[in-house]
Order: structure tokens, then C-alpha cells, then sequence
């Protein structure tokens, strides 16, 4: 995968090494999520929002950060995990079904235009009781999801803007939750079991197109937010942005 760390122009197209290339992605993806933490992108919720969020992530690492991904073309993306038939059992090592995603070109740009419409059409989920708003972002989230608009990054540029969203409604969704664990610590073996169940959980949708687990594992990362929260970040409401 070409990449920025050309190591001085002696890899013109990037280092060749994806075990490399996936320790640098982490580490400076990293901090560009401590940054969007203490500074966050006003956008306004829309795709060119999240195409900011996207290339700030990942600007260190690909060309192509923030841009829509151009493959494949004429028929679905497909990426393997597990079978989530049995939610919320399920093999988090299985990668044995094929789950399928928006096709590149047009079909992609008009999915995902129409998902932020949606969203600017629901006001941006403000309003809504705690229960109401976790199930309407639940929904809005997962259809999001499969459009998957970017060839990496799609997960933490969804992670950002939807903690954003959450907080602009008067929650806060508690993104670290989801983190995958440190390459450290996956090669310690340890794991992160309300992650994989987050990620099985846009999988059920994808194959049964229904978002219930996907509400009841947000139910467990969000809260209204507390006064100490509101004191230390005011809510912008998307008028003023």
C-alpha cells in the first residue's frame, strides 16, 4: 500500500513493509485522535465533515487521506469476519464471511449523501430522550457504515465525528471504549470485548439489517452530559459553525 514514509525519497512509493507501515499508521494516527480530543473539527455534519476528520487522522500516513475511495468498482466491497448469525455469540478470530459494502463511483457518493442528508434532516439527533437518541444514532450509524467511504480509517473517522455528533445532542459517547488495544498489547494477547461486539454489531446489520445490537452496545458508552462536562467544552450548535 503506497504511503508517505518514504524514508528520505528511498522508497518513492513508501516503505514496503505493511507490518512497518501499520506501526507508523497507529502511532501517528494516534496522536492526530489526541489532537481532534483537545481541538475538535467544527464541521456540520456532513460528508465534507467527515472527509476532514479522515485526512486529519491520517495525513501523516496516505496520500489519499480524507478522499473517497476509488475501488471497487461494479459490484461490492467485500471485507471477511465473523458469522454474527447468533449475536451476541460470535468468534471474534473467525474471519469466514464475506460481508459486502457500497461499490465505489457514484453509488458510493450518492449513499452517502443521502445518509447526511438523513442526519440534517433528523436536526442532527438533537432533542431526543437518551433511549430515542442512542437507537436513532444506532441507525444512523450503521447505514453510514456500510457505505464505508474510505479504503482505511473508516472506523476512527466514524469514532470522531459521531462523538462530536453525541456531544452537539447534549451526550457524550465514550469513544475510547471502542479503541482497538495498542499492537503491545494485541501481541500480549489482550483484547478489547466491547470493541468486538461493536464491530459484530455493524456486521449484523450489514447481514440482517437490523441495528438492535448496535443500540444496545452505544446504550453501554453513553450518557447526557454531566455539568463538569459542559462546563469544561460548550455545546456549538451547528448554526454558529
Amino acid at each position: 500500500m503506497r504511503n508517505k514514509f518514504t524514508r528520505g525519497g528511498r522508497f518513492p512509493d513508501g516503505i514496503p513493509s505493511m507490518v512497518a507501515v501499520g506501526a507508523l499508521e497507529e502511532h501517528w494516527a494516534r496522536l492526530r485522535l489526541i489532537e481532534l480530543v483537545r481541538s475538535p473539527l467544527l464541521g456540520r455534519f456532513d460528508y465534507d465533515h467527515m472527509k476532514a476528520i479522515h485526512r486529519h487522522i491520517f495525513q501523516d500516513t496516505f496520500a489519499w487521506a480524507g478522499q473517497e475511495r476509488s475501488a471497487p468498482m461494479g459490484g461490492p466491497m467485500i471485507k471477511f469476519g465473523p458469522d454474527v448469525s447468533a449475536f451476541p455469540d460470535f468468534d471474534p478470530r473467525d474471519y469466514s464471511v464475506p460481508h459486502e459494502y457500497a461499490p465505489a463511483g457514484r453509488q458510493l457518493t450518492e449513499a452517502a449523501t443521502h445518509e447526511y442528508a438523513l442526519l440534517q434532516e433528523a436536526d442532527y439527533l438533537r432533542g431526543l430522550a437518551l433511549s430515542e437518541f442512542v437507537d436513532n444514532l444506532a441507525l444512523r450509524w450503521v447505514s453510514l457504515n456500510v457505505v464505508h467511504s474510505f479504503r482505511e480509517g473508516n472506523t476512527r473517522s466514524q469514532l470522531v465525528f459521531f462523538s462530536e455528533l453525541a456531544h452537539h445532542a447534549g451526550y457524550h459517547l465514550d469513544a475510547r471504549a471502542f479503541l482497538p488495544p495498542s499492537r503491545e498489547d494485541r501481541l500480549a494477547g489482550v483484547t478489547n470485548p466491547v470493541r468486538e461486539r461493536f464491530v459484530a454489531a455493524r456486521y449484523y446489520f450489514q447481514d440482517y439489517h437490523d441495528h438492535t445490537p448496535m443500540a444496545d452496545t452505544l446504550a453501554e458508552v453513553i450518557a447526557p452530559l454531566t455539568e463538569d462536562q459542559r462546563r469544561a467544552r460548550s455545546i456549538i450548535p451547528i448554526e454558529e459553525r
